[in-house]
C-alpha cells in the first residue's frame, strides 16, 4: 500500500459532480495537480471543510468513522503524515483509543495522534514481563534511564494494571488511557508544527498585523507548490506574503525518536565529579598547571589557586587562564580575561556555564558563531549573547558564498529578489551573487553554517505593484506593474508603438492576491480601469480589507471587471464578521442600543447563540472561504441549499 489513507471526495452543494479519489499524504509535485482536479468539482478553493469523505481505505479502519463528514484536502494530508510516522505499538495506541472515544471528527483524529502515546494497549498477552515494561515505560513518558527500565518487575507492574479493571476492550486490543486528555493541539484552522520529508528550511508564518485569539502560527515547508503557499496564507488570515511576518528556521523540529529505551543524558560536556558543568578552565602559573572545574564557588577558586601557587606564596606570581574545555570550540578570548578572585566574574561565569549547559547542540553551534560574528572578547558581552539567542540565527546548509547565492535564487518566489528564468539558472555565478550579499546580511560563514542577526522579516520590502497586466499590440509583448504612474504608462505605449491602450490587447492580468485572479473576471477589463483597481487593492491591504473583498467577490460573483472595481470602491458597505453565532448575537443587541450592563443583566435568560443565528439569516450573512461577511445595504439573498444546482 503506497498511501497512508485513500479518499473517495464529493462535493456536498453540487451531487451531481463526480466523486475523486485521493491517496494521502499528497507527494509536493503531485498537490497542485490535486487541487485542480478538486476545483473541478468546485472544491479546494477554500481552507474550510468542503469536502465529504465517501469512502476511506487505510490500513486504520478507525477512520472509516469518517465517512460522510465534511474534511478539507490539507486536514486528512496532514493526519496521513502524522500516522505514517507511527510505529506498530502506535498504531495500536491510535486505533484502540480513537475506537474507545467514539471519534469521528477529523480534528479530534488529529488531535489523537499528540497523546496516544500516554496510553497502555494490549493486544497479546502471553509476555507479562514486556507488558509490564512497555507500560512502566509509557508512563515514564517513554523514557526512562537504562538501569531503571531493566530494574522493572515487569509482571508484577502487568498484573497490577490489568487487575486494576480499568481497561476497555477494542477490535484493537484492551486500551488502558492512564489518563490520558484529548488536548486541542490542534485548533481546526491552524496545524502545528510537523516535519514530514526534508525539507530546505521552515518558515513560522504569522499576519503582520498580529494573531487574532486563538488562533496559532502556521508553518511552511519549503520547497512548497504554489497552492500550499496560498493555501497556508489563507489558513492565518492573509492573502499575500506582503501581509505575513515571516521567521526562518533551519531543521526547527526534533527527530523522531524510535520509541526505545533512552538513557537519560546531559547537553553538557559535564565534569569529573558528576555536577553537569559545560566548562572547565585552565590555569597556569610559572610553568606550572592546573584545572578549575566551573561552575564554582569562590572558596573553591581560591583553593584550586593555593594549591597552584604553592612554594611560590612569597613570590610575585602571574595566575593566567591558558586554555578552556568547553563545547564551544571559540570560547577562550571571551573567558581569558575572567578575574577568578572577583565575585562578580565568578558569577557571570557560573551563569555562562548554566547557559551552555542547557543548549541543544544546535544551539552551542549558534552561540559559537554568534561570538564570532560579534567578536567582541568580552565575558559581559558573552553572557548577554548566551542569554539572547533568539536574537540570532543559523543556516546550516550554507557554508561558502555559492551556497549562499543558490538559497538566494531558490527562495526568489517568496523574497521577489534574484529572481531569474529557469533556462538561466545553469549559467549563473551563484558565488558571485553570494559574495555581494554577504556583506550586506551581515553574517558569517562558521563550520556549521551561515550564522547572522535575526531579522523580523527576512523578506524584501513591501513592494508597491499589486497586478500585473500583460499587454500586446503588433506582435510586441510588454509586463505593466500597477499602479503605474503618468510616465510609466507612457512608457508603456511607447514600448508598444501605441498611442492609446485601446490599440492594445490585454492578454492576462495577475494579481499579488492570488485568489484574486479566479474572483475577478476580465470582461470589460481596459487599463485605465486596471490601474484604478490596483490603487484600491493597495488601500485595501493597508487597511487590512483583502479577505473582505475576497468574500465579498465570492457571493456577489460580478459578472465583468467593472463590476468588481465599483465592489472595490464600495467596500465599505460589506462587513466580515465573526464567525461566533453567540458574539452575532450580542453584537445585534448592541446595535439596537443595548449597553454591557443590559447584556451582563440578560446573560442567563438569553439564548445567544439561537440569537445570533436567527439575525445572522435576516441580515443575509454568507458563508465563504474567506469568514463570514454580509452587506449592509441589502442584505445578501439565502445561500443556495446544499443540492440544489448552483447555476
Amino acid at each position: 500500500m503506497s498511501y497512508v489513507i485513500q479518499a473517495v471526495l464529493s462535493n456536498p452543494r453540487r451531487p451531481e459532480c463526480d466523486q475523486v479519489t485521493i491517496p494521502f499524504p499528497i507527494p509536493v509535485d503531485q498537490y497542485d495537480k490535486t487541487i485542480e482536479m478538486l476545483q473541478a468539482i468546485d472544491l479546494g478553493f477554500s481552507v474550510n471543510r468542503d469536502c465529504t469523505v465517501d469512502e476511506v481505505n487505510s490500513r486504520y479502519s478507525v477512520l472509516n468513522t469518517l465517512v460522510g463528514t465534511l474534511v478539507n484536502i490539507d486536514q486528512l494530508d496532514y493526519l496521513a503524515k502524522r500516522l505514517d510516522g507511527f510505529c506498530a505499538g502506535e498504531v495500536s495506541q491510535f486505533q484502540a483509543m480513537a475506537h474507545k472515544l467514539g471519534l469521528s471528527e477529523i480534528k479530534d483524529f488529529i488531535n489523537l495522534t499528540y497523546c496516544c502515546q500516554q496510553t497502555t494497549v494490549i493486544t497479546d498477552f502471553s509476555d507479562l514481563e514486556q507488558i509490564g515494561k512497555d507500560h512502566t515505560m509509557t508512563l515514564n513518558g517513554g523514557a526512562m534511564p537504562i538501569d531503571q527500565y531493566q530494574a522493572v518487575n515487569g509482571k508484577e507492574a502487568a498484573l497490577q494494571l490489568i487487575n486494576g479493571g480499568r481497561g476497555v476492550i477494542t477490535p484493537y486490543g484492551v486500551a488502558y488511557d492512564n489518563g490520558m486528555e484529548l488536548e486541542p493541539v490542534y485548533n481546526g484552522h491552524q496545524f502545528p508544527s510537523y516535519l514530514y520529508n526534508h525539507s530546505l528550511l521552515v518558515l513560522e508564518i504569522t499576519p503582520k498585523r498580529g494573531l487574532v485569539e486563538g488562533s496559532n502560527p502556521e508553518y511552511l515547508y519549503l520547497p512548497a507548490s504554489e497552492h500550499q503557499i496560498e493555501r497556508t496564507l489563507l489558513r492565518v488570515g492573509v492573502t499575500t506574503l506582503h501581509d505575513a511576518k515571516m521567521r526562518i528556521d533551519w531543521d526547527e523540529l526534533p527527530e523522531k525518536d524510535d520509541g526505545g529505551p533512552r538513557r537519560e543524558a546531559s547537553a553538557g560536556t559535564g565534569t569529573p565529579d558528576g555536577r553537569g558543568g559545560a566548562m572547565i578552565l585552565y590555569l597556569e602559573c610559572r610553568s606550572y598547571g592546573i584545572a578549575l572545574d566551573i561552575p564554582t564557588t569562590r572558596d573553591e577558586a581560591a583553593s584550586t589557586i593555593f594549591s597552584l601557587i604553592a612554594g611560590f606564596e612569597d613570590e610575585p606570581a602571574e595566575i593566567s587562564i591558558s586554555g578552556v574545555n568547553s563545547p564551544i570550540p571559540n570560547l577562550y578570548p571571551y573567558v581569558q580575561h575572567a578575574d577568578l578572585e572577583s565575585g562578580a566574574d565568578l558569577e557571570k561565569l557560573n551563569t555562562l556555564d548554566a547557559r551552555i549547559n542547557g543548549m541543544t547542540q544546535e544551539e552551542q553551534h549558534l552561540f559559537s558563531g554568534a561570538l564570532e560574528l560579534e567578536c567582541t572578547g568580552d565575558l559581559d558581552f558573552a553572557v548577554h549573547v548566551a542569554t539572547s539567542l533568539d536574537r540570532y540565527e543559523i543556516f546550516p546548509k550554507i557554508k561558502t558564498d555559492e551556497d549562499l547565492g543558490r538559497f538566494l535564487v531558490d527562495t526568489a518566489f517568496m523574497t521577489g529578489k534574484f529572481s531569474f528564468p529557469d533556462e538561466a539558472r545553469p549559467y549563473l555565478d551563484y558565488s558571485k551573487i553570494g559574495a555581494e550579499q554577504r556583506d550586506a546580511l551581515g553574517g558569517i560563514y562558521t563550520l556549521h553554517g551561515l550564522v547572522k542577526r535575526r531579522e523580523e522579516a527576512p523578506v524584501q520590502e513591501e513592494t508597491p505593484k499589486a497586478m500585473l497586466l500583460t499587454l500586446t499590440a503588433s506582435e510586441q509583448s510588454y509586463p505593466l506593474v500597477l499602479p503605474a504612474s503618468e510616465k510609466q504608462l507612457g512608457q508603456a505605449k511607447e514600448s508598444l508603438r501605441i498611442e492609446d491602450f485601446a490599440q492594445a490587447v490585454i492578454a492576462s492580468a495577475e494579481y499579488t492576491a492570488p485568489y484574486l485572479n479566479r474572483l475577478i473576471p476580465m470582461d470589460s477589463i481596459t487599463v485605465e480601469d486596471a490601474n484604478e483597481m490596483a490603487l484600491c487593492l493597495q488601500r485595501l491591504k493597508k487597511d487590512g480589507e483583502i479577505m473582505k473583498y475576497c468574500a465579498a467577490l465570492e457571493v456577489e460573483e460580478p459578472s465583468t471587471f467593472t463590476e468588481a472595481l465599483d465592489m472595490d470602491i464600495n467596500i465599505d458597505d460589506y462587513e466580515l464578521i465573526s464567525d461566533s453565532e453567540r458574539e452575532y448575537g450580542r453584537q445585534a443587541l448592541r446595535r439596537m442600543g443595548a449597553n454591557d450592563e443590559v447584556l451582563e443583566a440578560i446573560e442567563g435568560c438569553t439564548d445567544f447563540d439561537r440569537l445570533g443565528s436567527e439575525m445572522m439569516d435576516e441580515d443575509g450573512v454568507r458563508q465563504t472561504g474567506f469568514g463570514l461577511v454580509r452587506r449592509l445595504s441589502k442584505p445578501f439573498p439565502p445561500a443556495p441549499e446544499i443540492g440544489q444546482a448552483m447555476m
